[in-house]
């Protein structure tokens, strides 16, 4: 044995399954985020968080529009 270890401190996590409608709300975030409505942008990726609290893009997204 040449020494090295391999130790694994949790399971690999199941990637997020996303509903469609939650989905599709997200995509209207980043339209609006992209024809420059914020405000609007911020609404609808509150409400895909809320949906789904695991969403990690949409958290990133929201956490950008708050700076």
């Amino acid at each position: 044995s040449d020494g090295t270890a391999l130790t694994l401190t949790a399971a690999p996590k199941k990637p997020v399954k996303l509903k469609l409608d939650t989905a599709m709300t997200w995509s209207r975030a980043l339209d609006a985020k992209d024809a420059k409505d914020p405000e609007k942008a911020k609404q609808l990726l509150n409400q895909v968080v809320t949906e789904q609290p695991d969403f990690i893009l949409a958290r990133l997204d929201l956490a950008a529009l708050a700076k």
